[in-house]
């Protein structure tokens, strides 16, 4: 499973968040990948990208910035990228307080 792989993971992903419909989401991908590649920017707005790794106390920590799209991390990426996995079932649900843009975030 993802989520089990992701939180024992040595080496930083790169994540691209993305305004759909009034709500932003996160992809998360292996730093092989470009970050240009991993998103359609007709599809949807870019609002940040960079890399994220889990981080003291398990939660995700997101930093740096991505080249290829010229946008950076913000300080609240890591609580957009947790939610976003969440939402698909790779990291369990807890008692989080997080919610989508628009509900909490």
């Amino acid at each position: 499973m993802f989520g089990a792989t992701f939180s024992r993971a040595s080496q930083p992903m790169k994540y691209v968040i993305v305004n759909r419909m009034g709500m932003e989401f996160a992809t998360v991908f292996p730093e092989q990948i470009e970050h240009k590649h991993a998103v359609d920017r007709k599809e949807a707005q870019v609002m940040s990208a960079g890399f994220c790794k889990v981080g003291a106390g398990g939660r995700i920590e997101a930093y740096g910035a991505s080249t290829s799209l010229g946008v950076g991390a913000r300080p609240d990426d890591g609580q957009v990228i947790e939610f976003s996995l969440k939402l698909i079932g790779l990291l369990p649900a807890g008692d989080s307080k997080q919610a989508a843009n628009g509900g909490g975030i």
